[in-house]
């Protein structure tokens, strides 16, 4: 049986190691892909976004999208300028980060301001303090 639903992982800023939950479902899950970036240590906004593009274009089905800190983050900032959004039945976001903190706007300057628009798709968000 093929699956309906194709499952994008979005890691957040440095990846998610061997033993993080996101990469125990990538390696579990059979209809999930992962967003591969090509720099995790100094991403910038726009390549970050691109990426995440493709990786919803190249879906062969419709998408869920389960995003993880800066995942989260990137998340919100590809739906403001996506025209690929229709794609997306719905997202997961787990603990976003918060790149607008002092000690974070230096390391990653293009993630201020985070965007604050509803995102055009359900979402469930889990988090903490």
């Amino acid at each position: 049986m093929t699956p309906t639903i194709s499952i994008i992982i979005v890691p957040g800023w440095r990846d998610s190691g061997p033993g993080h939950w996101q990469s125990l479902w990538a390696e579990r899950l059979p209809n999930a892909r992962r967003v591969v970036q090509d720099d995790w240590i100094t991403p910038t906004r726009t390549a970050w976004v691109g990426q995440l593009e493709k990786t919803v274009l190249a879906a062969p089905n419709p998408v869920v999208i389960v995003a993880h800190s800066l995942g989260c983050i990137l998340t919100a900032a590809w739906a403001q300028v996506s025209r690929s959004t229709g794609r997306v039945q719905g997202a997961l976001l787990v603990a976003p980060g918060d790149p607008e903190r002092d000690e974070l706007r230096g390391v990653l300057p293009s993630w201020a301001p985070i965007v604050r628009q509803r995102l055009p798709f359900p979402s469930v968000l889990v988090g903490s303090r």
